[in-house]
């Protein structure tokens, strides 16, 4: 059954799979990319007309969707959908929600005979003038309270001491520190950035406090979204192991050079060492 905002089912296109961004992803991914990106459309249908996609949903995704598809492999789908313009880049990197034009379009065509449909001017990308039924949500609306409208008093704002002046450093720096802070309470991000390079989560955990003194080292105050901040983690900490790789190999090179002429002048000893 649907939800009170979802639909039971969306109209597909018959050349769905030869759009150049299906293709690409069926390329990148083979046929799981697809069907992933077919499985992506009916959770978002099946929601409303967006989605919102972090950690649990890409890890409760991927538990749905079968044995052979992990959590890794839908998170690098949904990256590749988002860059390829499948999802609204914009949207996403800003809010963490996935929706497109093409969704909103159906979406609303569908449900243009329900009596009221409520829907955020923050994840809208089509115009809805002409859905009587559509009602926009204003960004952090809030609503008087009783008090307030029945005295007919206005709420009074907080005066310049009440409210200890923050300076433009210190906001700087609280907002790389919160980034930080949602990298480390991003278990399943954590335990795939692991894998990938090989490491114990304490070791991540250590390279990220590296990775936030480097930031503010080069004087960077935060990322775009959170995730331009796991990416740039990412080729930050590929390069840190390669160049830590290429230390090692150089300090492996010169103890086997000074063992190898250790043991020539051993032999060389042993050899004068008898008589003739």
């Amino acid at each position: 059954m649907a939800t009170n905002t979802g639909i039971e089912y969306y109209p597909m296109n018959v050349d769905f799979f030869d759009d150049d961004k299906i293709a690409l992803i069926e390329g990148e991914f083979g046929v799981k990319g697809s069907v992933i990106a077919i499985r992506l459309l009916c959770k978002i249908y099946r929601e409303g007309y967006y989605y919102q996609w972090g950690n649990d949903e890409c890890l409760l995704f991927a538990r749905k969707s079968g044995a052979d598809i992990v959590p890794n492999t839908v998170q690098e789908v949904v990256n590749g959908l988002v860059r390829r313009s499948f999802f609204d880049k914009r949207v996403f990197d800003q809010f963490g929600v996935l929706t497109s034009r093409g969704i909103q379009q159906r979406y609303f065509e569908a449900v243009k005979r329900r009596q009221k449909v409520e829907v955020r001017r923050e994840f809208l990308l089509v115009d809805v003038s002409k859905y009587g039924n559509v009602q926009i949500i204003e960004p952090n609306a809030t609503v008087p309270t009783a008090s307030a409208t029945e005295t007919g008093v206005k709420p009074t704002k907080p005066s310049k001491a009440e409210c200890p002046a923050v300076s433009q450093q210190g906001k700087e720096e609280d907002a790389l520190a919160a980034e930080i802070q949602q990298l480390r309470s991003s278990p399943l991000w954590l335990e795939n950035v692991a894998m990938r390079f090989k490491l114990s989560i304490e070791q991540v955990d250590q390279r990220i406090s590296d990775f936030m003194i480097d930031c503010r080292s080069r004087g960077t105050e935060k990322h775009e979204s959170i995730q331009e901040a796991k990416r740039h983690f990412n080729d930050w900490l590929r390069i840190q192991l390669n160049v830590q790789n290429q230390v090692n190999n150089g300090n492996d090179r010169k103890t086997s050079d000074k063992r190898r002429a250790t043991k020539d002048i051993a032999a060389t000893t042993e050899d004068f060492s008898t008589s003739f």
